[in-house]
């Protein structure tokens, strides 16, 4: 594994589609903690909302079919994220009225302690 002088990649951001922008935004900053500098647009359609060293990118679409969030079957995400300390993270975002889609549980599988949280509805 190359040092990290050597990596070429340093952070991904998840893009996913909403169907109202300055709703979706609120959501992730006064629920899951997460801040942002502006919006694009007239009227607003992007925003890029971050929380530590992490990207979220919004798009507000008119056609809203072509927002498909995953999570329903209880499984597959449209983003997992790595945090220090679930436990912790989950009590904060319960405290702010998340849409908690289930709380923290060990995965013995890959060796996790995860919990999930549904932005969709809010989007």
């Amino acid at each position: 594994m190359p040092d990290k002088s050597e990596r070429q990649f340093e952070a991904i951001a998840p893009f996913f589609f909403v169907a109202d922008i300055v709703k979706a935004t609120a959501y992730y900053c006064d629920v899951l903690g997460f801040s942002y500098e502006r919006f694009w647009g007239e009227p607003p359609h992007f925003c890029m909302p971050h929380r530590d060293d992490l990207v979220i990118m919004l798009l507000q679409v008119e056609d809203e079919s072509r927002i498909r969030p995953n999570g329903n079957d209880g499984e597959s995400w449209d983003a997992h994220i790595w945090v220090k300390d679930a436990d912790r993270l989950f009590e904060e975002f319960k405290q702010k009225g998340a849409r908690i889609a289930y709380e923290p549980v060990n995965r013995t599988l890959y060796g996790n302690r995860e919990f999930a949280v549904a932005t969709s509805t809010a989007t």
